[in-house]
This record gives C-alpha cells, structure tokens and sequence, in this order.
C-alpha cells in the first residue's frame, strides 16, 4: 500500500521522524563543492589518502559502499545516493506503507483515477484521488465513466428509445451501439394521444383502435375530446325546443338535426335514439290527454320513435314512449317531447289534448 490523499501529511511525518532533514539537500548537486547528500544533509567528502581509522568509525554504515570493482581501485568510494528513509522507521506502526521512488513513472499504480507522483522530499510515492475526471472502463453500455473515491464509476447508460413505441431498443456491448427490434403486430403500444383511445402496433406502427367517446347522456351539453387536458370535456348548450300547442300541425324537420344522447329511460325501459331528431315544448295548463301523430306520405314507411319527457336535458325524465302515434293521459305542466325518425327527412306532426 503506498499513500493516497493524505500522502501529503503521511510524508511530513516522515521527514520529521525518520529524516534529519528534508530541506537541506536531496542528491549531491544540492550540496556546496566538496560535499555530498548523505540521508538529507550536505557532508564533507572523504578521499582514501585522508581517512583515517576515527574516519572510518564516524561515517555512517550506509554511506559508503565497500564495492570494489575487479581491478580494486574502484571500491571504498563514498555512495551519493541516499537512502530515503531510515530503515528502523519502517517498523513504526503509526506510519503508511510506502513505495521508494526517485521519479514519478516509477509511481505509476496502473489506476486511471488516482493521480501519481513521486514525493521529492521523501522520495515516496503520493497517489491521490483525482474525482471528478472522466475515466474508461473499456464498456461502452455503462456510458460515460467518472472518477470517484479513487474508483472509475459507471455513468448513465445511453437512450435506447425510439419516437415510435413500436420499436424497442436497448444497448447492445457487441456493437458499441443500441439494438433494435420491432414489436409483434397487436402489441399494445401508446402513440401519445389521448383522444384515439387505447393503440396497438401495425407492422411497426402504433395505430389507435378506436376514438375516446365522450357522451354524458345529456342533449343540454356538447361532448368532445380534448386533446389538451386529455379528457373528455362537457359544454352545457342552451336548448331551444320548438313551442307547439294543443290543436297544432307543425312540419318536424329532422334532416340533419343532432342526437346528444345514446338512449332514453322511460318506465324503467331503455330505448336507443336514433341519429336525427327534433324538439318540442308544450305548455299545459291543466292534466289533459295528450295526442301525438306523425303524419307522412301514404309510400313513406319511416319508422318515428316519439319521447315525452319532463326535463329536456335529463333522457332519464322520460315518461312515455311510441311510435307513429303516441296518446298519454294525465299531462299537465310544461312537457317536452322529441320525434326521431330512423331516416334523413321531414314528417308533419299534429298535438291533440283531450
């Protein structure tokens, strides 16, 4: 284990317990002519013809070398290289493993997200963390690495998605790209808009099945699909029934006329509306029996469905139902009443009250 982070401080401690001196001197250039760097500080250089057995008693054991060469006149030169550390203080406990250098490449770890160098002072390999920069862990689905904590971390994988909900992808190691395949036909897929309804896939296209319907019931409101709040919205509309009498004919023009409402209640019956229809009100002053006809050509076999109801915006008000002709005792009040036909035209329509 060689220092990490706090290298800076693990390498004051040991120019402080183990060198004499971390600023004096670092190789022999350091020192003045005539001396030499022994374990941090400058000394005087001895020459053999000047020792003397005091000499040789005084000079550290490290300091000289007693390596003579094969013809003799190279040993017993003093060693200008220095130690870095004092070999006893390896064994203090309270200090970092530590790793020799001379030069920063000797203190490469091999980790991209450490940054490594080579403590001069002490001649001891510093790495420190170096977060934040990016990094290569050689996959290229784990996106783009950062260091962190001394580790190359995954980044966010890339996007694998298409615009249509069809296709599918996701990221593939073997291409350094994204795979893609297309869903099955009938598939339930969701093309973004709400008003079309629930969508399936289509030989790769997400196609909707069918419209939202959007119907409350009510001829006093009119239902459309909003693509904005993606919801059905309901506008209430003023409905203005054609006022009829007792005793009236009047033309019942139900070409191109619009049905609101799906079905009417009446008697606890329901009955399907037809697409076209027309309006009535008529005001009765005291319970009568009131008489409805539809009257057409003699070649005309439309088939009328006629609705007397109390609430012109409520189907479920109804409280007579029939067909060409329609007789209902006991009306008194303001009543309305609507004529659909199962066919585009017009019928005449004659109110009898008895």
């Amino acid at each position: 284990m060689t220092l990490r982070n706090d290298g800076i401080l693990a390498v004051a401690i040991l120019c402080s317990a183990v060198l004499a001196s971390c600023a004096e001197c670092r190789k022999p250039t350091d020192c003045p002519n005539g001396q030499t760097c022994v374990q941090g500080d400058c000394i005087p250089i001895s020459t053999p013809d000047t020792w003397t057995d005091a000499d040789a008693e005084d000079t550290p054991p490290d300091t000289v070398e007693d390596d003579a060469g094969e013809d003799g006149d190279a040993g017993d030169q003093p060693d200008t290289v220095p130690d870095p550390v004092d070999a006893d203080a390896l064994e203090d406990p309270d200090l970092p493993e530590w790793q020799p250098c001379t030069t920063d490449a000797e203190c490469d770890d091999e980790n991209p997200c450490t940054t490594d160098t080579c403590f001069m002072e002490a001649l001891v390999c510093v790495h420190v963390d170096a977060d934040g920069t990016f990094c290569d862990d050689g996959l290229y689905c784990n996106g783009l690495s950062r260091c962190q904590g001394g580790e190359c971390v995954d980044g966010a994988p890339p996007e694998c998605v298409d615009a249509d909900p069809c296709i599918e992808g996701a990221c593939d190691e073997g291409i350094d790209d994204c795979g893609w395949w297309t869903l099955d036909d009938h598939a339930f897929c969701d093309n973004g808009f709400f008003c079309d309804g629930t969508d399936e896939c289509i030989e790769g296209w997400c196609q909707p099945l069918y419209d939202v319907a959007c119907n409350d019931g009510s001829p006093c409101t009119e239902d459309t699909c909003s693509s904005s709040t993606d919801a059905c919205a309901y506008e209430v509309v003023t409905m203005e029934p054609d006022l009829i009498g007792c005793g009236d004919t009047s033309l019942a023009y139900v070409s191109g006329a619009n049905n609101l409402v799906n079905s009417y209640l009446c008697g606890g019956t329901s009955y399907a509306a037809h697409t076209a229809e027309s309006l009535f009100r008529i005001d009765l002053a005291s319970a009568t029996t009131l008489q409805i006809d539809m009257e057409t050509a003699p070649e005309d076999t439309t088939e009328f469905e006629i609705f007397i109801l109390t609430d012109v915006c409520d189907p479920g008000s109804c409280v007579a139902h029939g067909g060409r002709s329609l007789s209902v005792p006991g009306v008194s009040g303001t009543v309305y009443f609507t004529i659909e036909r199962n066919t585009f035209g017009g019928a005449w329509v004659n109110v009898t009250c008895s």
